[in-house]
């Protein structure tokens, strides 16, 4: 935890509990929303024509996933344990959450490259799945099973594993790139 995190995690997880709405919004996020937006981005590779650019789309998403989640986070994690704020502050989370380490957010480099490879081919996709992975990011701070640290060091950790995704895969002919819409 860094010197900042617990001001930033009391203002934000104070919010909850407040409104009922509210805290359905952040569980919703916090824990299902990543649904929402994998289906937008494989409803977006079946609209493609291109089975190339298919192939192409899912294995960008899917290679940075798996290296940025699989690989790059779960070495942080070994290199760096912080416990979650339910843990440190011996306060209830809006849901039930393992005591794992938190730092990084799986749940964020995970989503963030997938959100990047959706904006790389739709922009319009992309936004809103960038804004997706802000807002679940958010919510789980808000939901108390997160620091905010840990939600910038997943987007950090995403964004890395899908440059070295984007660096490993050959790239689209020009000719026969298609932009998704």
């Amino acid at each position: 935890m860094f010197a900042f995190d617990k001001p930033v995690f009391n203002w934000l997880y104070g919010l909850a509990g407040r409104f009922w709405l509210l805290d359905y919004v952040v569980v919703f996020s916090a824990k299902w929303l990543i649904w929402l937006a994998l289906a937008a981005f494989a409803i977006a590779i079946w609209r493609s024509k291109s089975l190339r650019t298919r192939a192409y789309f899912f294995s960008l998403a899917a290679l940075g996933a798996i290296l940025s989640r699989g690989i790059f986070a779960e070495i942080v994690r070994y290199a760096r344990y912080n416990p979650r704020p339910f843990e440190e502050l011996g306060i209830d989370p809006l849901f039930g959450q393992y005591a794992t380490a938190s730092f990084p957010s799986g749940h964020v480099a995970f989503l963030f490259p997938i959100a990047l490879a959706a904006w790389k081919y739709n922009k319009k996709l992309g936004i809103w799945l960038i804004a997706a992975t802000i807002l679940m990011g958010i919510s789980r701070v808000i939901a108390g099973v997160h620091w905010m640290t840990d939600i910038a060091a997943g987007f950090l950790v995403g964004a890395i594993g899908f440059l070295v995704a984007q660096a490993l895969l050959p790239r689209l002919e020009k000719k026969g790139e298609e932009k998704l819409s």
